[in-house]
């Protein structure tokens, strides 16, 4: 379980940034960038082997990466990535490099969202407010892993209730890279709590 702080805003050049620290893969997740409008994900992530779980041997991992989205159209947009990881090891340090790049659909006819049968319904009806709304989302992508025949491919759902300027949103996404030798797959879920452009949660990833 990782958590994560993160703020979105609107540049004059109407490019919309989205930063997060510490809080696992960074991926396109299901909102696909409006169009004109992008997204910039840094993401860092650093492992060190359990003290107690070590004798002789310490190593140390650290993963760095950014994520670029831009909404060709309000249903199209462009995914890049480039990601970086190092080893500390106590014989020899090693670097690996990543990179992404695909293409993100919107896709409302697969946005089931989150939330089991008539939850919202009860919700709405038991809560005192009027204000209250739901929406639903779901996107996919398509593309290549480093410049390969390796294929990446990931799909995403969400579901955000908003009260006023008050939300609470889960997302889950599906994460994919295959070859003809590899078959490397993703999950990660994330909740959040947000106010206005400010939202504070928690991701689970499973590799």
């Amino acid at each position: 379980m990782r958590f994560f702080l993160g703020s979105h805003f609107t540049l004059p050049a109407t490019l919309t940034w989205a930063c997060a620290s510490l809080c696992g893969a960074a991926q396109a997740g299901a909102w696909v960038s409006q169009k004109g409008s992008g997204k910039l994900i840094l993401n860092q992530i650093e492992q060190t082997q359990d003290r107690a779980n070590v004798v002789h041997f310490r190593h140390k991992e650290i993963y760095q990466s950014v994520l670029l989205e831009y909404g060709v159209s309000d249903s199209f947009g462009i995914a890049a990535k480039r990601g970086v990881q190092e080893r500390f090891l106590p014989q020899d340090n090693a670097r690996s490099h990543e990179s992404r790049f695909g293409f993100t659909l919107n896709t409302p006819a697969i946005a089931t969202g989150l939330l089991p049968p008539y939850v919202f319904r009860l919700e709405k009806s038991w809560l005192p407010v009027k204000q209250i709304k739901r929406e639903k989302r779901a996107s996919m992508t398509l593309g290549w892993h480093n410049g390969r025949d390796e294929y990446w491919t990931a799909l995403a759902q969400a579901d955000r209730i908003s009260i006023g300027r008050f939300s609470v949103t889960q997302e889950a996404e599906f994460d994919r890279v295959r070859d003809k030798g590899r078959d490397w797959r993703n999950w990660l879920y994330r909740f959040s709590l947000g106010f206005a452009n400010v939202d504070i949660g928690s991701k689970r990833i499973i590799s």
